[in-house]
């Protein structure tokens, strides 16, 4: 199994493993992402409970031309269970098409924010509405 499909089968397990009625109850949440000051579309944002198994994404976000992302768990824009996530971001040189799945390709971040135990990003999900304060990434 290749390094980019851990995060999705850890999702699709995620999703199977519980049902509408049994799933953790999402708050939504939204932000806005860019770099160097300058809205990007295609921003690829990952969100990573803290303390779980290092595959374990709960939602997943991608930036629109305008730099906002609404996070997406078990239905489009749904948010993510309330708790503690570190969040990670790449900025795709392309996106490919395997398996009726859509994966990000390279990083022109320069990996500066894709993994989990390094990326500085931080944020807490509550109950209800949640607004995330703009993530301004720079490239390394």
């Amino acid at each position: 199994m290749t390094a980019r499909l851990i995060p999705v089968v850890a999702l699709a397990a995620v999703l199977v493993g519980c049902g509408s009625e049994g799933r953790p109850k999402t708050a939504p949440v939204s932000g806005r992402a860019v770099v160097n000051g300058k809205a990007v579309e295609g921003l690829s944002l990952a969100f990573h409970p803290i303390n779980q198994p290092n595959n374990t994404v709960a939602g997943t976000a991608r930036t629109r031309a305008d730099g906002a992302f609404e996070v997406t768990s078990f239905l489009p824009s749904d948010g993510a269970p309330p708790g503690e996530y570190a969040v990670t971001v790449i900025w795709p040189d392309r996106y490919v098409t395997e398996g009726g799945q859509e994966y990000p390709v390279g990083d022109r971040l320069n990996g500066a924010y894709a993994k989990k135990d390094s990326t500085p990003l931080k944020v807490t999900i509550r109950e209800g509405e949640n607004r995330l304060d703009t993530f301004d990434l720079k490239p390394r």
